[in-house]
């Protein structure tokens, strides 16, 4: 039986939160197999929707960690979904830049 890893990233974005008023769950592609259950993102956001007010973005936000606009599409997002069932191999500058550098404007409108 494989383990079923996962993480979650918290990166609070003000702009974001003001910007939509949608659940969006966005899920980060790496090297390897960062996709295990590919629909899984529909069943909690139909459990989300039945047992809450929260509205939610009926189709998930797929990040790639070698995107060249990373920074960019991170910022769009309050938190980002890793899952996997091996190894999540990220490169050392993603790693960098998601860990370490990323740092969310905070801007009120």
């Amino acid at each position: 039986m494989k383990k079923l890893y996962y993480f979650i990233i918290f990166m609070f974005n003000i702009n974001f939160l003001l910007a939509t008023d949608k659940f969006v769950f966005a899920q980060l592609k790496y090297l390897g197999n960062w996709d295990p259950y590919p629909q899984v993102y529909s069943d909690i956001l139909d459990i989300l929707t039945l047992t809450t007010s929260v509205k939610v973005e009926k189709e998930r936000k797929v990040i790639d960690v070698t995107s060249e606009n990373l920074k960019q599409e991170l910022a769009k997002i309050p938190f980002i979904i890793i899952l996997g069932d091996s190894e999540v191999k990220i490169p050392t500058k993603s790693i960098k830049l998601i860990f370490i550098d990323f740092k969310p404007q905070f801007k009120v409108k």
